[in-house]
């Protein structure tokens, strides 16, 4: 939202004022009209008891629905009636029922007629001017009023802010009047009055629904198993769920006309709110009126949001388009993480006819939201920046990962990011994000598949690993053969342009373009390749002078090993949740924690816990691991696995040396400015020394900004892929 949703929250208000001024009142005609249901009763008990007495039928016709149900099973139980021979007893007796009877019907009425609801709701069988509007602002209880006003504040405000106050209250007021109207048509008691202002929220939803038609809408869901509650949330586009909520009402109000099991909720009033609004909104849709409506007045209200988006849309609304561009670059780079503002910066663009400028900025923010786990949203980025930049080069982990939301999107799209996937010329992926890409292409297209697994043999990879993929594209040769030539889908995704940052893309403009160099970028979670290391890991260690880590703290005497450098302090990671991970291949790890002391050749020479120094011979590892992880220190620490037997496809343990920042000063060991840069170029020795498969942030693919898990056990899991 762009500003305060000021006609939404006033029609809150007037509902919520409704309800304090009427809740009184509405409590006292309930007590009266039940003291008058009571003294029926009370009649109706004393002429089952003397069955030489008589009601009068033309009070029974008048009784209510609940006390007549009372009178027909005290009848049926009461047996046959009899008369009492003329007596003045019996007289009398007669006379105070007819007297009881009267009194309590009259009371009944006068409590009914002046019930809240009859005054200011809408009666079927008498409709007035007053009713069709007040109707829309009464509630019956709390419940009903909270629960309404919620469904209301999630959509009404979108529609205000892109109508305007004017025409979204007028929406709003004509979709609970035509809601009324359609219920009094439908209505099967013409006594009954209809309150609350459902009717006119089910008309935002049908507004909503063609104003936002592909608009994903985020659920929460609890689900019971047991004692245990099973909660999360997963979002839907609104052409899906606001048609079965409407398919919900429709199957509500046919049970409620059939079979009298609507319980007490007005269904054909959703109905009918939902229709008006939705053919208003097309007929706003058609003629084009929310761009021409006058939305002057609105720009001097308080604005809600971000103040530099709002003012850059002021610009591009008098006419600088180049002016709103320059203010939402530099908005832009200030805060990538602002949806609001990446999408006012690309809509800007486009609108100029430079997107290539944006680009960078809308594709680091849909790798943010795939990162965190919002992989429809980066779907939809993703898919909006390819519509208008068919040919902008695309990363291949990037395309992987975006499968299964394109897939759960739009299966077309899903197949043509496999397409691009299974070309030469599409870039290389980590064996697992391979892998995982292959299983949905063997699940959506054989021959897409056939392709993806003959390039992933032909990859530069480890030899067990090409094997594999080898073997995968023989078995798909037997399963699906070769099309005629002429066959096969066309490939609409550009190839990378090159290397290093994970998005690629030549802006169209220098000016004014963020510089993108920092931009957090989530690194792979997984990489494994397929040769094994047997040995037990103490073999792997040439022992040698003890003496120089004490056996209690491992800390480096004096003058042994220079304590890690305060300017760790400077190092920034950003936040962000981590990406899916691959199914585990290792039942545990085997950990040895050490300190690097020197690097020469392939031995690195480490101090472990009890004094003892040893060797490791680079030649044993074949897997490198940089990742930042919290919960091992007050700050996340970054730490740097040596592997040992990552390369088999799956074991029952995983040997890992483990070096971590907070122990060492990584500029002994590695000529740089900065400690970061000095670590990283310690591991890039390490990766060169050892020929080890590089993982998490040591792969040269994800050298942007390290991205901390949330603990040692989620990064050892979704990286290293141990179980437990």
């Amino acid at each position: 939202m762009r500003r305060l949703p000021w006609v939404t929250i006033t029609i809150m208000a007037a509902c919520f004022a409704a309800l304090l001024a009427t809740n009184g009142a509405v409590e006292e005609s309930d007590a009266r009209a039940g003291a008058a249901q009571e003294r029926i009763l009370a009649a109706v008990k004393l002429w089952a008891e003397k069955p030489y007495l008589t009601l009068d039928p033309s009070a029974l016709k008048e009784m209510p629905p609940e006390v007549s149900a009372q009178f027909e099973a005290l009848r049926a139980s009461a047996g046959p009636r009899s008369q009492a021979g003329p007596s003045l007893e019996v007289s009398a007796e007669q006379a105070q029922l007819d007297v009881e009877v009267a009194g309590a019907l009259a009371q009944l009425k006068e409590a009914e007629a002046s019930h809240p609801y009859r005054a200011h709701g809408l009666l079927p069988g008498s409709i007035t001017g007053w009713g069709l509007i007040a109707h829309m602002f009464m509630h019956a209880g709390w419940l009903h009023l909270l629960g309404n006003l919620f469904m209301l504040f999630m959509a009404g405000p979108a529609l205000e802010d892109r109508w305007g106050r004017p025409l979204y209250a007028a929406v709003y007021g004509v979709s609970g009047i035509g809601s009324g109207l359609f219920f009094a048509a439908l209505a099967q008691d013409p006594n009954i009055p209809l309150v609350g202002a459902s009717g006119a929220i089910a008309g935002v939803f049908g507004a909503f629904l063609v104003r936002f038609w592909s608009t994903q809408i985020r659920f929460w869901y609890m689900l019971w198993f047991g004692l245990r509650p099973l909660t999360g949330t997963f979002e839907r586009p609104a052409y899906m769920m606001l048609p079965l909520w409407l398919a919900n009402e429709v199957l509500q109000a046919w049970l409620s006309h059939a079979f009298g099991l609507g319980g007490g909720v007005a269904n054909t009033a959703h109905i009918g709110g939902f229709v008006v609004g939705a053919a208003i909104a097309f007929g706003i849709k058609a003629s084009k009126l929310d761009e021409r409506f006058d939305r002057a007045i609105e720009n001097k209200v308080t604005v809600l949001g971000n103040v530099a988006v709002t003012d850059a849309l002021a610009l591009r609304e008098q006419g600088d388009l180049t002016g709103a561009i320059r203010k939402l670059a530099l908005e832009v780079k200030r805060t990538p993480r602002d949806g609001e503002a990446v999408d006012a910066y690309w809509d800007a663009c486009v609108a100029a006819g430079c997107p290539g400028d944006a680009a960078q900025a809308v594709l680091a923010l849909a790798q943010r939201e795939l990162a965190a786990n919002d992989g429809a949203r980066a779907a939809q980025r993703f898919t909006e920046l390819r519509a208008v930049l068919p040919d902008y080069g695309f990363d291949a982990a990037f395309v992987a990962r975006l499968v299964p939301p394109l897939r759960e999107m739009n299966r077309e799209l899903a197949l043509e990011a496999l397409r691009w996937l299974a070309q030469p010329g599409s870039g290389v992926l980590a064996p697992t994000l391979a892998q995982r890409a292959l299983d949905h292409a063997r699940e959506l297209d054989p021959q897409i598949a056939k392709q993806f697994a003959r390039k992933l043999a032909a990859a530069d990879a480890p030899l067990e690993t090409r094997e594999r993929f080898a073997a995968l594209a023989k078995a798909l040769e037997l399963e699906a053969p070769d099309p005629e030539p002429g066959e096969g889908g066309g490939i609409e995704l550009a190839a990378p342009r090159g290397s290093g940052s994970v998005f690629r893309g030549e802006p169209e403009h220098a000016d004014p373009t963020p510089d993108w160099d920092h931009t957090a970028q989530a690194f792979d979670g997984g990489d494994e390749s397929s040769a094994g290391a047997t040995d037990a890991l103490g073999a792997e260690f040439t022992e040698s002078e003890p003496g120089l880590f004490s056996a209690e703290s491992g800390v480096a005497a004096a003058g042994q090993i220079a304590s890690p450098s305060d300017d760790w302090d400077a190092l920034e990671i950003l936040d962000s949740d981590e990406l899916a991970a691959p199914a585990p291949r290792f039942a545990s790890l085997k950990l040895t924690e050490a300190t690097p002391l020197a690097l020469a050749g392939t031995a690195l020479t480490l101090a472990l816990d009890g004094g003892r120094k040893a060797q490791l011979a680079l030649t044993k590892v074949d897997g490198v691991s940089l990742a930042a992880v919290r919960g091992i220190a007050a700050r996340p620490v970054l730490i740097v696995d040596l592997l040992l037997g990552w390369r088999s496809l799956e074991g029952a343990e995983l040997r890992c040396v483990r070096l971590r920042s907070d122990r060492f000063d990584p500029r002994k060991l590695a000529s740089a400015p900065d400690p970061l840069s000095a670590l990283r170029a310690f591991v890039a020795r390490l990766v060169a020394s050892s020929g080890a498969t590089p993982l998490g942030a040591a792969d040269p693919a994800n050298a942007g900004a390290l991205t901390p898990f949330t603990d040692a056990t989620t990064y050892e899991r979704e990286v290293l892929g141990v179980s437990a």
